[in-house]
């Protein structure tokens, strides 16, 4: 049909893990610690221990270790929000089925019934569901390859999309992913990332406070958070732009009119998802460190 326009690829469709049915085997008697946690939780869900290769997965490749640095190059493999709950959903029914069982069975002692409902809670609190928005499905997904989980009171982390003129071409306007995050020690971060047509991203991690004066210890952790982000960033030869700045702004409140909702089926690029885990880990690990020195500190 002349004038028709040739529709983009698209991803592959998603593959089913396989299950894992031994938990009773699994399942430790002691208790876990958050990272601890996370790992098993990952595990119940089958899921691999690395982001990349959960995408690399999705995107219907054989998972090695050139595939996973082409994958990060590729302008061209994406991920939907969709595959990503499809897969979770998925993998969760049979892992909640068989904890419900082990909850409704007698034999089971104190600690291994609390630790099993924390399993339960936490898989309930991950898993989206099938109404969950795409930024919902994807926040869920990278707090699933967070070191931590729970996330400690006053932590959080949340992806938004919103709408950014490209830095190469004033008048291309891109769908950037944003991901908010809140510390305990360092204030609450916005970190976007735009990745351009040939596959290369800027990077802009605010650093937004009322005062927006830092202590000694503040700015030595944001130094060292950028640091950080470079030196990981550049060990996945990714070449990008990353700034970061402490930003002023008194009674913080967001801007929802630049924000956009995506549709079920909006592709995100997987350099985009590495770089926001990535970050927002490394924001955590930082702000986890200030609190276990000034705990050291209190007992000492």
């Amino acid at each position: 049909m002349s004038g028709e326009k040739n529709l983009p690829d698209t991803p592959a469709p998603v593959r089913e893990l396989p299950k894992i049915l031994n938990i009773d085997a699994n399942f430790k008697a002691q208790a876990l610690n958050r990272m601890e946690q996370a790992a098993f939780l990952r595990e119940l869900l089958n899921l691999p221990k690395d982001i990349r290769e959960i995408l690399a997965f999705l995107a219907g490749k054989d998972v090695s270790a050139e595939l996973l640095t082409t994958l990060l190059k590729s302008e061209t493999i994406k991920i939907t929000p969709e595959m990503l709950q499809k897969l979770l959903e998925s993998n969760s029914k049979e892992v909640i089925s068989k904890l419900i069982k082990l909850l409704q069975q007698p034999q089971q002692n104190a600690q291994n019934y609390d630790q099993l409902k924390q399993m339960m809670a936490l898989l309930n609190q991950f898993v989206p569901t099938k109404d969950a928005t795409a930024q919902e499905v994807l926040t869920r997904f990278l707090l699933l390859y967070l070191p931590w989980l729970p996330l400690m009171e006053h932590q959080k982390v949340e992806v938004a999309f919103e709408k950014r003129k490209s830095a190469s071409d004033e008048e291309d306007e891109q769908l950037a992913v944003v991901i908010y995050v809140s510390t305990i020690n360092l204030g609450r971060f916005k970190i976007t990332i735009m990745v351009n047509k040939v596959n290369k991203p800027d990077i802009l991690i605010e650093n937004i406070s009322e005062s927006g004066e830092k202590s000694e210890e503040q700015a030595k952790a944001l130094e060292n958070i950028l640091k950080t982000v470079n030196k990981e960033i550049k060990e996945d030869k990714i070449e990008a732009k990353t700034y970061l700045s402490v930003i002023k702004q008194e009674n913080h409140k967001e801007t929802p009119e630049r924000k956009v909702t995506i549709t079920k089926m909006s592709p995100v690029s997987p350099l985009a998802l590495v770089i926001a885990q990535k970050i927002a880990r490394i924001i955590l690990e930082a702000d986890e460190k200030i609190s276990l020195l000034q705990k050291r500190q209190e007992m000492a």
